[in-house]
C-alpha cells in the first residue's frame, strides 16, 4: 500500500516535470535553451531511476525479511512437534517395557525394549554412512563417471 503510494506520487511528479509550455512566440528555442532543457530532463532521469532503485531494494529487504520471519517461524514450530513427539515416544517405549514385564519381567523387558532400540539405531547408522560414501562420491565426480559407465553397453570403449 505504501510503496503504491510513492510510486503514484513518483509518477505525478515526473509528469509535472515533463509538461511542455506552450510558448507564445514562433521562433524555436534557442541552443542554449535546448541543452539546459536536455541536461534538465537527464537530471530527471536519474533521479526517477534513483527513485525506483529505491522502491525495488525496499520490496526485495522486505520479502527477505518475510522469508527469514517465516522460516523461523517454521524451525520453532518444528522444534515444539519434535519435543511432542519424543515426549511421546518416550511414554509409548515405557507401555511396552511395562506391558512386557508381566510376561517376561522387568530386566527381560527393558532388554527387549533396550535391544529394538538399539538394532534400529544400528540400522540407521549405517544407511547414514552408506548415504555419506554416496554424497562424497558425487561430490568428487566419480558417482556421475560410474553412472556413465553402467549405461554404456557392454564392449564399448
Amino acid at each position: 500500500m505504501i510503496q503504491q503510494q510513492q510510486i503514484q506520487q513518483q509518477q505525478i511528479q515526473r509528469q509535472r516535470r515533463f509538461e511542455v509550455e506552450r510558448r507564445d512566440d514562433v521562433s524555436g528555442p534557442g541552443v542554449g535553451e535546448a541543452i539546459s532543457r536536455v541536461a534538465e530532463a537527464s537530471q530527471n532521469l536519474l533521479a526517477d531511476r534513483l527513485d525506483l532503485i529505491k522502491v525495488e531494494v525496499r520490496t526485495a529487504l522486505d520479502e527477505k525479511v518475510t522469508a527469514v520471519t517465516e522460516g523461523g517461524k517454521s524451525l520453532g514450530l518444528a522444534a515444539a512437534g519434535a519435543y511432542v513427539a519424543r515426549a511421546g515416544w518416550v511414554t509409548l517405549m515405557v507401555g511396552i517395557t511395562w506391558w512386557l514385564s508381566r510376561a517376561v519381567g522387568v530386566p527381560g523387558a527393558l532388554a527387549i525394549v533396550g535391544g529394538l532400540h538399539l538394532a534400529a539405531g544400528l540400522a540407521m547408522l549405517a544407511a547414514a554412512a552408506s548415504k555419506r560414501k554416496q554424497a562424497a562420491r558425487a561430490a568428487s565426480g566419480r558417482l556421475r563417471a560410474e553412472e556413465t559407465r553402467r549405461r554404456e553397453p557392454a564392449g564399448v570403449e
